[in-house]
This record gives structure tokens, sequence and C-alpha cells, in this order.
């Protein structure tokens, strides 16, 4: 694709950070109104099947999700190293499940 999510990919490839491909990408909005903040959730896979969920929260979609791409890729990295402790901070949002009828 030629958006800024696939653009973000293409360029953590290029320097050399795990294989992996986006699986499956939703958004949401939290509220109404100009001021509301959109969720985005994405899932990524690598080759081998290890595969993890991330979210992002902010104003901007586009922001939110990068912040998923790379909570997902976190996730992915303490998955495959086997490393403990908690990587929300990334996204600075929780995982959940999308909504029914949310769109990606």
């Amino acid at each position: 694709g030629t958006g800024p999510i696939d653009a973000c990919v293409a360029a953590m490839k290029q320097h050399g950070w795990d294989s992996f491909e986006i699986s499956e990408f939703h958004e949401d909005s939290l509220g109404k109104g100009s001021e509301t903040q959109a969720v985005a959730y994405i899932k990524i896979e690598t080759p081998d099947g290890i595969g993890r969920w991330g979210a992002g929260v902010d104003t901007n979609i586009t922001v939110a999700g990068v912040k998923a791409l790379l909570s997902a890729f976190a996730r992915l990295r303490v998955a495959r190293t086997g490393g403990g402790g908690s990587v929300e901070a990334v996204s600075g949002a929780e995982r959940r499940e999308p909504a029914a009828g949310s769109t990606g």
C-alpha cells in the first residue's frame, strides 16, 4: 500500500526490524465530536505464525495507527525474546477486541 502505516512498516523493515506483515487493522472512535479520540488496533504476524495485537489512541487516526503498530511490534519482540514486563506504555492504550462493525 501507499498509506502512512505502510510507509512506517517499510521504514521499519529497511532498518532491519523483524520480518512481519499486518494481518488485521481496525479503527474506531472513543466518543463523539471534534475532540474525540481515535483508537486503532493492529495485528502483526511473522512468517512462522507468531502474531500479536497492538492498540493506539490519539486524536489523529494516523498517529493512533502508528502507535498501534509500535505496540504490536513491542509485544512481538517480548514474545520472541521471552522478555517480561509491560509494553503498554508504547502506545498508551490497553488492547481490547475491536467493536463489532468497526472498520479497517
